[in-house]
């Protein structure tokens, strides 16, 4: 059995961990830059292997959770970050079981700001 030479696994982990912090930020930006677009969505939201150092790889899609008053936001948003980035992204509504996994180890990477309840656009 050959020996592995130290110095190129180390270097090897190090291009691994680079190449996954890269595609979490391209996720990001996608995100925050496309849903503003899409007035429907009140919150975008990461989770899964994108957010677990060590589990996000070539293979896996990006899953994201929406907060949307229309499902129809849902698809409006997977179109665009598909296109956007050219890989698979699993959007869903954020509901049910998914509730407690995004609180747990999930990010939120866009909130709408809303005008408190009451507010007026039209103030003299």
């Amino acid at each position: 059995m050959a020996e592995i030479d130290q110095k190129t696994v180390r270097e090897a982990r190090a291009f691994l961990r680079e190449r996954e912090r890269r595609r979490l930020a391209e996720a990001r930006e996608a995100i925050r830059r496309r849903a503003p677009e899409i007035p429907e969505l009140l919150g975008v939201h990461l989770f899964g292997s994108v957010t677990r150092s060590g589990r996000f790889d070539l293979r896996s899609d990006v899953d994201v959770a929406v907060e949307a008053t229309d499902p129809a936001a849902e698809s409006r948003l997977w179109r665009a970050l598909e296109h956007d980035l050219g890989r698979p992204f699993d959007v869903r509504p954020l509901a049910g079981p998914l509730v407690a996994e995004v609180r747990e180890r999930g990010e939120c990477v866009y909130a709408r700001h809303l005008p408190p309840a009451g507010a007026r656009d039209d103030q003299d």
